[in-house]
């Protein structure tokens, strides 16, 4: 079984399956199983792009920090010991 935690809504999916793309997603909302409203979804999809793009951005800075370092020639441990 496989949930993922949205806020206060659970989506629980016990098909592991090809999903159908063009289906909302199923949620639990403690009395019912029921497909995700209009506005759920949306704030659902919302949430998947603003997570991709954090992610990204977490990378980015990761890359950028290694290149700083690489340019100076120091390791991330000697950095540590330098600004301790």
């Amino acid at each position: 079984m496989l949930v993922l935690a949205l806020s206060q809504v659970l989506i629980v999916s016990t098909d592991m399956e090809t999903v159908d793309m063009t289906t909302k997603p199923i949620v639990f909302d403690g009395a019912e199983h029921r497909e995700m409203t209009d506005v759920e979804f949306a704030q659902y999809e919302a949430d998947q792009i603003t997570n991709k793009a954090q992610v990204k951005a977490a990378a980015d800075k990761a890359k950028a920090k290694q290149a700083v370092l690489d340019k100076l020639g120091l390791t991330a441990d000697e950095v540590a010991a330098l600004l301790s």
